[in-house]
């Protein structure tokens, strides 16, 4: 048996930080205000479809059927700069850094490489280039190989960096219209869907240069082990704010005004099931229950939660 059975790659390194995220953000639940809980919210769904992305890209390249070697979410730090990279992919032939994108709404990419985002109603908004990051990413590792002779990915210095080291931009989302036209050519080849990805490994691996003469097995493994040597925890706590947002949220409900303190003997039983915010009891003032009591959310209008007491 070789070190790959059947062409079947290996997954050196599965899973992101983002599932921390989501695990953080549901420890939070029901102890923010209504208005920081919308923001938490729209903030998990975000990750959400990150990681729904990156399940996109996993699932291609577990059934490439090629030899290669995959690290997900690879965060490398050299000289004070840093790099997160959702996928490295080592083939025998190049390596790829590979940046998901999971977007809503639809893409243009203007003449000048630019990245817009349309949103609908009219709406759209200029987004960070993702070309621009993943030419930092590699950047890094360019300086990570220069500095670090003795690490094992560093074994084919000799060749050219920027044939063997590629970047691609995935867009995971399948609903995502893309506008290229008049994007510059060496931008728009690096910008494919995830349906595309193994074609385009294969296409780019089959261009004449380094990918000519292919590297062993091995050596894509120790390069792969290499780099998961320099992978680094992530310091940047994402939910931090909200953390704070919590502890804060926590030492006023402690600590209320005489005004709030009134209002909180009136709270109905328990709380709003929508925010976590107390239950006051109220009079309707118009409608067909006017007259008639109810327990109303403390957090309105930001939460409009109400159970009738009759």
């Amino acid at each position: 048996m070789g070190l790959f059975s059947n062409h079947e790659p290996i997954i050196m390194k599965e899973g992101s930080s983002a599932h921390d995220e989501l695990a953080a953000i549901e420890s939070l639940r029901g102890s923010l205000p209504a208005k920081a809980q919308a923001e938490l919210d729209a903030y998990e769904r975000s990750v959400k479809a990150g990681v729904a992305g990156e399940d996109r890209i996993l699932y291609e390249l577990k059934n490439s059927h090629m030899d290669m070697v995959v690290l997900q979410d690879l965060f490398l730090e050299h000289n004070g700069l840093t790099a997160q990279i959702d996928f490295m992919v080592l083939t025998r032939q190049r390596y790829f850094a590979i940046e998901c994108k999971n977007l809503y709404g639809n893409i243009q990419v203007d003449a000048q490489g630019n990245f817009i985002r349309y949103l609908g109603g009219g709406r759209r908004e200029g987004m960070y280039s993702p070309i621009t990051q993943n030419r930092r990413h590699l950047e890094l590792i360019r300086a990570i190989r220069r500095d670090n002779h003795g690490v094992a990915f560093n074994l084919l210095a000799d060749r050219t960096f920027d044939d063997q080291f590629r970047s691609l931009v995935v867009l995971a989302n399948p609903k995502t219209v893309l506008n290229d036209r008049y994007a510059p050519e060496d931008v728009k080849a690096q910008i494919i869907r995830a349906d595309q990805l193994i074609a385009t490994i294969e296409s780019i691996n089959e261009q004449p240069g380094v990918g000519h003469s292919k590297m062993s097995l091995s050596d894509i493994r120790k390069a792969g082990e290499g780099l998961l040597s320099l992978n680094a925890e992530n310091p940047v706590d994402y939910v931090e704010k909200f953390r704070k947002m919590a502890e804060e949220h926590a030492r006023e409900q402690v600590a209320q005004p005489p005004a709030a303190a009134s209002a909180a003997a009136q709270a109905g039983p328990g709380v709003c099931p929508r925010c976590g915010s107390p239950l006051v009891l109220r009079t309707a003032k118009r409608g067909p229950r006017a007259g008639k009591k109810f327990y109303g959310c403390s957090s309105y209008p930001h939460c409009r939660f109400i159970r009738n007491v009759d």
